[in-house]
């Protein structure tokens, strides 16, 4: 019987965050169905190892209203890298999902 071709995911936030036990979750199960599961980093996605860009909660950085400069800054920072990631995924022809858990933010 031939082996199923593993799927290589970049995965944001990955298996190793601690915010929410969901994506561990959910990434051991997909580990066990021929699928490699990477937690995101700036390096990760500049080299583009991967076949699938998977984001989770990619509002979760930003700041309440009222909130100083700078962590207004590391949320425009935050947005930034999402769009270069999902950018350089497209450009890359590789493929982006965005699972959207919730119709609002918490």
């Amino acid at each position: 019987m031939a082996e199923r071709p593993v799927i290589r995911v970049l995965a944001w936030p990955g298996p190793s965050a601690r915010q929410n036990p969901y994506n561990r979750l959910l990434y051991t199960a997909m580990s066990g169905q021929s699928a490699a599961i990477t937690d995101f980093s700036t390096a990760r996605l500049l080299r583009g190892r991967f076949d699938l860009l998977h984001l989770h909660w990619p509002n979760f950085r930003l700041p309440p209203r009222g909130a100083s400069w700078k962590d207004q800054l590391v949320a425009l920072h935050a947005a930034a890298i999402v769009m270069l990631a999902l950018l350089l995924s497209r450009l890359r022809g590789q493929t982006s999902i965005w699972t959207i858990h919730n119709l609002q933010s918490h």
